[in-house]
């Protein structure tokens, strides 16, 4: 998926529920990640601009650790 795809996604979604959800989760950050360092992962600009436009915070998910992903995605695994 291409970033600009991705940002336009989560405006829509936001949109839609009316609301800004607190934190998310995603599976797959890797298109917004600019360093991913031991202690901290740098998010290239577009996904710092939604995160201060929106007042959220999105944390990506452990490399091969499904238990951070939603319950729904657990059983996929």
């Amino acid at each position: 998926m291409k970033k600009e795809i991705c940002i336009e996604a989560y405006i829509k979604l936001f949109n839609f529920l009316e609301s800004v959800l607190l934190l998310t989760v995603p599976g797959n950050l890797k298109i917004g990640v600019t360093k991913h360092l031991k202690s901290e992962v740098i998010l290239n600009q577009s996904y710092e601009d939604l995160i201060n436009y929106y007042h959220t915070v999105i944390i990506a998910a452990r490399v091969k650790h499904p238990e951070d992903k939603g319950v729904v995605e657990n059983t996929i695994k």
